[in-house]
């Protein structure tokens, strides 16, 4: 695993010899949301290919978050159709578990699961080749570090997850522990649809429910942006802190406004790296690790234009325009 995050952190190494029938990739996943994470992914993905010389096809199928399992289902038998040699799926929830199982019995194609780091232990004899992501626990932790300081006076607390599922999990129900843990007060949580506006709701929901709220924990982009869209509807701006989750444009946009506070920024274009040199891996007869996740670091409105634009060069290297 070393080994290979070395790889992904460094500059592409061609191959010397590409195959002659293109490798062919297919790509489902929620890309219609207004977090940059999946489009920036899919613009990586094909920019380190195309620098270590595979000679490939990419077919991409989007569906929104609030997507059902069976429009799902759709998108993915639609991607089988070319007969795929590798399929790039996510998992968030158990329905999409079920229909990953069914999968990776097959022959091929081999999947990718992304935005997950967490092996599946049922799936022991029938692992995915890779899974590529961010640790939602770590980054959780690096953002609960800032946000629940004891020199702090006692805080009271709203949460707003996505939608039911792992990620939820991950982020929100770590967040929520370590409320318990610091000695702050949960006030309330809410899921949403993972949007903008269904999470401008609860957060005004949280905002009735307990005007006291010094902080709105958000599990992902459109939840923070439509909490913050209750803040400003409400008149509070400046007086509750709301955080990101991935550090995207639209995050690093809204700390420059001082809309909020901070963010986990995940260094975007590793995952992505990291699915292209386990193809070229898996193709030249190289191991490929089970796991890669890749590196975040906390941005707050105390760093500078500079320093968040050193990040953006790093974190954005393939899929800035």
């Amino acid at each position: 695993m070393q080994a290979f995050a070395a790889k992904v952190e460094s500059t592409a190494l061609p191959l010397k010899k590409s195959h002659a029938r293109p490798i062919k990739i297919a790509a489902v996943y929620p890309g219609i949301q207004q977090s940059d994470y999946w489009r920036r992914t899919m613009r990586a993905l094909s920019r380190r290919l195309d620098l270590l010389g595979l000679n490939y096809l990419l077919e991409k199928q989007t569906y929104a978050f609030s997507a059902s399992i069976e429009q799902q289902k759709r998108a993915i038998n639609e991607a089988l159709l070319a007969d795929p040699d590798y399929l790039i799926l996510t998992l968030d929830e158990p329905r999409q578990q079920r229909m990953i199982e069914q999968l990776l019995m097959r022959p091929r194609p081999k999947i990718i699961l992304l935005n997950i780091t967490t092996p599946v232990k049922n799936w022991a004899s029938h692992q995915p080749l890779l899974y590529s992501g961010f640790d939602h626990v770590l980054g959780t932790k690096l953002l609960a570090d800032e946000l629940l300081n004891p020199a702090r006076e006692p805080q009271l607390i709203g949460l707003l997850y996505r939608q039911p599922g792992y990620v939820s999990t991950m982020r929100g129900g770590t967040f929520a522990d370590l409320v318990r843990e610091s000695g702050d007060t949960l006030s309330a949580s809410y899921y949403t649809q993972s949007d903008v506006e269904t999470s401008r709701l609860a957060a005004l929901r949280l905002l009735e429910q307990d005007p006291n709220i010094s902080i709105i924990f958000a599990c992902a982009t459109d939840v923070a942006l439509g909490a913050i869209q209750a803040i400003e509807e409400k008149g509070l701006k400046g007086r509750i802190i709301v955080n990101g989750w991935g550090g995207g444009q639209a995050e690093l946009d809204a700390i420059r406004r001082k809309e909020m506070a901070l963010t986990v920024m995940r260094m975007n274009d590793d995952s992505a790296v990291a699915v292209a040199e386990a193809i070229c891996n898996d193709q030249t007869g190289l191991p490929v690790p089970q796991i890669y996740s890749g590196r975040m670091v906390l941005v707050t409105q105390q760093h500078s234009a500079e320093q968040i634009q050193q990040l953006s060069n790093t974190a954005f290297r393939y899929s800035n325009p």
